[in-house]
C-alpha cells in the first residue's frame, strides 16, 4: 500500500472518530441540561426572566462545549509526520521505516516491500477503530 494513501485514509478515519465523539457527547450534556432545567423549572416554578437566564446558560454551555469537543480537536494539525509517528508508536514492526520515508531517505526495496504489508487496510482500521 501507497504511504500517502494510507496516511491518507488513517487521517479521514481519525476525523470521523473525532466527530463522531465530539458530536455525541455534545449531545450528551445538552440534552443532561435540558433535562436538568425541565426538572428545576418544575420543582421551583421559576419566573419567565428566570427561565431565559437558564435557557442561555444552557445555550452558552453548548457553545463552549462545541469548541472544546470539535473545534480544539480538529483545529490541531494532523501532518504526515504527526501521523507517521503515532503510527511507528502503535506498530513497532515499523522500525522507524515509515518515518524514514515521510523525511525524504531513500528505502531499500526490501524496506518498502515491508513497510507495504505492515500498512494496510486492516492496520488503519486496527489504528482507529471506527
Amino acid at each position: 500500500m501507497e504511504v500517502a494513501g494510507f496516511l491518507g485514509r488513517l487521517r479521514g478515519r481519525l476525523r470521523a472518530v473525532l466527530i463522531a465523539e465530539g458530536l455525541a457527547r455534545v449531545l450528551a450534556y445538552a440534552l443532561a441540561a435540558c433535562v436538568a432545567a425541565v426538572l428545576i423549572d418544575y420543582v421551583f416554578r421559576l419566573p419567565a426572566p428566570l427561565r431565559f437566564g437558564l435557557l442561555i446558560a444552557i445555550a452558552v454551555a453548548v457553545v463552549v462545549t462545541v469548541r472544546r469537543r470539535l473545534g480544539r480537536p480538529l483545529g490541531q494539525a494532523m501532518d504526515d509526520r504527526t501521523l507517521a509517528s503515532l503510527i511507528e508508536r502503535r506498530i513497532p514492526a515499523l522500525d522507524g521505516r515509515l518515518l524514514s520515508g515521510i523525511d525524504g531517505i531513500v528505502l531499500s526495496d526490501t524496506d518498502r516491500r515491508s513497510l507495504a504489508d505492515l500498512l494496510s487496510p486492516a492496520a488503519a482500521r486496527a489504528l482507529v477503530p471506527a
